[in-house]
């Protein structure tokens, strides 16, 4: 079974307003990214993006996977191997 590799990843994620209707410009608020943090284990990396697992196991029939988090990489500001 292929061992995929435990990393920890800090991201910038967008931030969007949670409100609804017509707003006036002063009522917005500040539209900062937010910092994310995760942990889990590396399932593929593209020239775009990587895919995160928090949990998989490999049976007869194939993978099965849960937790999987698809982050682009111009938004990844560090990606660490853990050991």
């Amino acid at each position: 079974m292929k061992r995929y590799k435990p990393v920890y990843v800090e991201w910038w994620d967008s931030s969007s307003v949670v409100t609804a209707g017509w707003k006036r410009e002063d009522e917005l608020p500040d539209s900062d990214p937010i910092l994310c943090r995760s942990v889990g284990f590396l399932y593929e990396k593209s020239k775009k993006a990587i895919r995160l697992l928090t949990t998989y196991y490999k049976q007869p029939s194939g993978l099965l996977m849960d937790g999987v988090t698809d982050i682009p990489l111009v938004a990844v500001k560090k990606l660490r191997y853990l050991k």
